[in-house]
């Protein structure tokens, strides 16, 4: 989950969500109503491994 949901963002601090201190499920929930709590890209790849917001070492290394 703390890979997936984006705590850096304007939706993040707008919503206050870090007061509310959530859960997985509750971080879960979120991210089904505010698509913008989504860390960005997602990518899927070979095998159905998934890569989630940008890190060019990860890349370098899974995609190249």
């Amino acid at each position: 989950m703390k890979q997936l949901f984006n705590t850096r963002g304007t939706t993040y601090r707008t919503l206050k969500l870090k007061d509310l201190d959530l859960n997985d499920e509750q971080k879960l929930s979120w991210l089904a109503k505010e698509n913008m709590l989504v860390k960005r890209p997602v990518i899927e790849y070979s095998n159905n491994k998934v890569l989630c917001a940008f890190n060019e070492d990860i890349y370098t290394k899974e995609l190249l």
